[in-house]
């Protein structure tokens, strides 16, 4: 027999019609917890306010279960932070792309910035104005970047009728760059170079498309080795010269600084925790610093029970580890950075799931749903975005006998860091058409292939 699935826009996974969402895992009283980015959180521990905007702390997330196993956290400068990010993840790395181009976040030499209105994509937009003639043109600056070494390409949208050049460099020293001219009278790519001095910059390729009544403008460079780097966008009066005339003009959108060589659909960020593209599902996550960020609830399932535990996360290494569930004694946690390791008391009971051939491997930043039943006190198996760990597991102890899943984000002294979209701890073992079901749910909250 075949069973059919889809994903629906409220988070539910739809069986031949009849919708199925985890609080079904609760409808006979089983024991555990149940969280979404998406819904049930709040700005007061008591419950009454609801979080609703990016760039608000939490703190209380609403057990979803039924429980009432609700997280808090009393203290404001250790909760999370709500925010939201296109499905297909985050490309738009121009920290100075706010509210407008006029923001303090830009600097100008010899230019007015006159902010207009948003495009109707949302894109922040500004006219650019010199003020004065002089031979090194009239630039605007951006945020300076920490850069390693790769290949980025840099964009944006330019209406006007004179010359434009887009021209990465090296903080500490202008000589060191890569440049690109633009006629936009004609619409063409004039010049594309390296500068005299240039050491850690090569291969800049630069593209002129039509975009409504302008042009999206790009340079694409490779940076040898790591530095920091500003970017310019400056005005010029022709190809070979970076002199301006006072009074020229140009209209600058929708800045873009991404890795690749491909330009891709515009990410508008209105904040670090806000940033949005249009015809994008958002995803909404919780933020953790990795510093003091936690919250508390109550045990949700006792000593000697089989159990299921799973999050939805992106993925970071190092230390601080990215933990989702844990103790405020360090007596369990679910430990979701290198592989997976999850310890039942602190001492010898632990079932760690290691890298292994088969097994995703996943870099920085990418997100993963990790899902882990423990079935009998020496049998887990681990699901990581929908892909079944393929090796025996390195099971120590009896993994039922546990002290408890009592905080979010932290286990003893240690505290998680990066996005939280959602998880579960529930009681009993399940079948394995609910774990399909729930491995999907969890999927659809991070925007990860089930």
């Amino acid at each position: 027999m075949r069973l059919d699935y889809s994903l629906h826009p409220g988070g539910a996974v739809i069986q031949r019609g009849r919708a199925w969402d985890p609080t079904q895992l609760f409808a006979r009283g089983q024991g555990g917890v149940l969280f979404s980015a998406r819904r049930g959180l709040f700005l007061d521990s008591a419950g009454t306010e609801p979080a609703q905007a990016p760039g608000q702390s939490v703190a209380m997330m609403r057990d979803l279960s039924g429980n009432g196993n609700h997280a808090v956290q009393g203290s404001p400068s250790q909760r999370p932070i709500l925010g939201r990010h296109p499905e297909r993840g985050v490309v738009n790395t121009y920290p100075a792309n706010t509210a407008d181009l006029s923001s303090s976040s830009w600097a100008s030499n010899r230019l007015s910035t006159t902010p207009t209105s948003h495009t109707t994509s949302g894109e922040p937009a500004t006219v650019l104005t010199a003020t004065q003639a002089h031979v090194s043109g009239a630039f605007m600056r951006g945020e300076i970047h920490s850069f390693t070494a790769g290949t980025y390409t840099l964009s944006a949208i330019a209406r006007g009728t004179g010359w434009f050049v887009m021209r990465p460099t090296v903080e500490s020293n202008f000589a060191d760059a890569a440049g690109a001219w633009f006629n936009l009278g004609a619409g063409s790519v004039a010049t594309v170079a390296l500068a005299s001095g240039a050491s850690i910059f090569a291969n800049p390729l630069a593209s002129i498309v039509p975009v409504g009544t302008g042009y999206r403008v790009s340079i694409t460079f490779t940076v040898t080795t790591a530095a920091p780097l500003t970017m310019r966008f400056y005005l010029v009066d022709g190809d070979s010269t970076l002199e301006v005339t006072p009074g020229a003009e140009v209209q600058l959108e929708a800045p873009q600084l991404e890795n690749g060589t491909e330009v891709t659909p515009y990410q508008r960020r209105v904040s670090q925790y806000d940033i949005i593209e249009e015809d994008q599902r958002s995803l909404w996550y919780l933020s953790v610093d990795g510093v003091d960020d936690w919250m508390q609830l109550a045990d949700p399932i006792t000593v000697g029970e089989t159990y299921i535990v799973g999050a939805v996360r992106d993925w970071h290494t190092g230390w601080p580890k990215p933990i989702t569930f844990g103790s405020g004694s360090g007596a369990s946690v679910l430990n979701l950075a290198n592989g997976i390791s999850l310890t039942a008391d602190g001492a010898g009971n632990r079932a760690t799931f290691g890298a292994t051939t088969g097994w995703p491997v996943l870099s920085s930043g990418q997100n993963r749903a990790d899902v882990v039943q423990v079935s009998s006190p020496s049998h887990a198996q681990a699901w990581r975005n929908g892909t079944v760990y393929p090796a025996n597991p390195e099971v120590t102890g009896d993994l039922t006998q546990f002290e408890g899943f009592d905080s979010m984000f932290r286990a003893g002294d240690g505290y998680g860091l990066g996005r939280f979209y959602g998880g579960i701890v529930a009681s009993g073992n399940l079948a394995t058409s609910d774990l399909a079901r729930l491995r999907r749910y969890l999927a659809k909250l991070g925007g990860v292939p089930a």
